[in-house]
């Protein structure tokens, strides 16, 4: 007759039997190991290096302000180069393929591999030389920066819109004032006398109220002629210089003035009329309109990507720090 052992034993024989079921019902899992952490999106030596490039370029190192903006656009274009990867934008792109093969074959001392572009390519993202190519960096951001610019486009607006966006803006689509004006030239070929026959010249028309279309006899033969038509003051400034245009915008209406110098001699004015610059018709300016506000889409879809980016990554927005704290 079997005769039982100490319960102690009975125990160990249970466990020892549960243990090993355990190992055959349920496969033992490996430890996973902690996933590195990722890599900064801006280090200290970028940092001294962009504010080195600044120092060469500029002739003094940033100031703050304009240091902390080369940070900000140092992480946005890092930022923009991990999304194409993880996108895959570096798949498949010619321009990408033939820059890495020829520095693969380069690395290789000339390695003679014609019609071996593919073995060279795969070879240089095994040694992952497209991390440190700069060429390679900035198309792969400039790729992913066009991409997130054109998101969802906007469908194309109506006229209505248009106006709308014209109504809006209508200061940048102001044209200039335009001003029409007699003149009576007095040569600088007359030396010394010029000033002198000029005050001269004025005086009779002043005293006379000699009708400007005359008045041009009295003065020398000018290039341009003696009426100006609603002319800007650029346009004035490109036929007679930035001074006699800057003169002449303060110039009374209906009478002669000056002498107005000119790099030509000296200019005796009477101001006709000024006419107020008005915002241009939708007619003239819908290309313009157009393109200005697809623009501005683009930008709109821009910035509300790369928050999100920005975001994902775990860059927080400027002043989120100092608001944290307050």
């Amino acid at each position: 007759m079997w005769r039982s052992g100490p319960p102690a034993l009975h125990f160990l024989a249970a466990g020892v039997a549960l243990f090993a079921l355990e190992r055959v019902a349920v496969p033992r899992r490996r430890p996973v190991p902690p996933t590195p952490p990722a890599a900064p999106l801006l280090t200290p030596d970028r940092l001294a290096q962009l504010r080195a490039d600044f120092t060469r370029q500029e002739g003094g190192p940033p100031t703050p302000d304009q240091e902390h903006a080369l940070a900000a656009q140092a992480i946005d274009d890092e930022i923009l180069y991990r999304e194409a990867l993880v996108r895959g934008l570096d798949r498949d792109d010619p321009s990408i393929r033939y820059r890495l093969a020829e520095k693969m074959r380069f690395l290789s001392d000339g390695e003679d591999g014609d019609g071996d572009e593919e073995r060279f390519y795969r070879e240089a993202l095994a040694l992952h030389l497209d991390r440190d190519d700069l060429f390679v960096r900035r198309m792969l951001a400039t790729k992913m920066r066009l991409l997130a610019e054109r998101g969802d486009e906007d469908p194309a607006p109506d006229e209505a819109a248009l106006q709308a966006y014209l109504d809006r803006h209508a200061d940048g689509y102001r044209e200039p004032e335009r001003t029409s004006l007699w003149h009576v030239f007095v040569s600088s070929a007359r030396g010394p006398a010029c000033e002198r026959d000029a005050r001269a010249r004025l005086a009779v028309l002043r005293r006379d109220a000699t009708p400007p279309a005359a008045a041009a006899s009295l003065g020398d033969p000018f290039p341009f002629g003696a009426y100006v038509r609603a002319e800007s003051a650029r346009e004035l400034a490109k036929n007679f210089g930035e001074t006699f245009a800057a003169a002449v915008a303060r110039l009374p209406v209906g009478e002669w003035a000056g002498p107005v110098a000119s790099p030509y001699g000296l200019h005796l004015v009477r101001v006709e009329a000024r006419e107020a610059g008005r915002v241009s018709p939708l007619a003239a300016v819908r290309t313009r309109v157009l393109a200005e506000m697809r623009e501005d889409g683009r930008r709109a879809r821009l910035a509300a990507a790369m928050a999100a980016l920005r975001a994902k990554y775990g860059v927080r927005p400027a002043g989120a720090a100092e608001e944290s704290r307050g």
